[in-house]
């Protein structure tokens, strides 16, 4: 394992330009109803396959409008989509764990890492997805405990998280998994601080992230930076590498750690 810690800010590409925006879908046109009993998921699901962009460089936008509460299953992202949730407007997670399927193996750990179910918001090799506007995501489990993921991108790229609260994860809030170019400014991320496993970013052999501005208060590891496990992790080879961690506010989290699992290194992080 090797841990590098300088200050190489050149060494960080962190910045691609954001595509042009070109059409944009509100999800109640799709049916969502904003109550919050009634289950939006395959609404949403509609409005983020009708609207996701699908020319290189041109990009969609969903949008949850306030006020209001929408209910939603796991959700599937797609690439070059921007993905707003105004102020007032909340995308709350089922709060039962067999709505979540199994997600499938992390070739890093031959295995699931904790929790198989899926996430509530999976980006699975997308690239250029924004999510932001300035609302909640309530994962539904205040109480923790284990289960889904909030937010996970694995073998993403070109991905911001900004300007957001993220509340009530059963298990790490956002998992970034074997991807690069990522951006998670400006949010708030609460769990329950007597809840274990509840981390707010987990970076996971993943390349040029930038955390930065965060307020995070969360039972486990505010940030971790993670790269595999044992065997698994050293014949997957894939390190975490080029992370800036700066000017988050760590209330009742553990901060920064640096693992426990770091079978595939960490580079150039600080």
């Amino acid at each position: 394992m090797l841990i590098v810690l300088a200050v190489l800010l050149l060494q960080l590409d962190l910045a691609p330009a954001r595509p042009t925006l070109t059409h944009r879908c509100v999800v109640t046109d799709f049916g969502a109803k904003p109550d919050g009993h009634t289950l939006a998921t395959d609404a949403i699901q509609a409005a983020i396959s009708s609207c996701a962009g699908n020319v290189t460089n041109f990009i969609g936008e969903v949008v949850l409008p306030a006020p209001g509460t929408y209910l939603t299953g796991p959700l599937r992202l797609r690439s070059n989509l921007r993905f707003v949730i105004e102020p007032g407007a909340t995308l709350q997670g089922v709060g039962n764990r067999s709505a979540y399927p199994a997600a499938p193996e992390l070739p890093s750990y031959c295995g699931c890492r904790g929790s198989c179910a899926g996430p509530l918001l999976q980006g699975f090799e997308v690239e250029d997805v924004i999510l932001t506007g300035g609302g909640t995501i309530d994962g539904g489990f205040p109480e923790g405990g284990g289960g889904p993921r909030m937010v996970q991108f694995r073998n993403a790229r070109n991905i911001t998280i900004e300007s957001l609260t993220l509340q009530h994860s059963a298990y790490w809030t956002v998992h970034l998994y074997a991807s690069e170019g990522i951006k998670v400014f400006g949010n708030r991320i609460q769990n329950g601080i007597t809840v274990g496993s509840t981390d707010g970013v987990d970076i996971d052999s993943s390349r040029d992230v930038h955390i930065a501005n965060n307020h995070i208060e969360v039972g486990d590891d505010g940030v971790a930076v993670k790269s595999g496990m044992d065997s698994c992790g050293r014949s997957f080879n894939k390190s975490s590498s080029h992370i800036m961690i700066e000017k988050n506010f760590f209330n009742f989290s553990g901060g920064v750690a640096f693992g426990s699992e770091m079978s595939g290194g960490a580079l150039t992080s600080h």
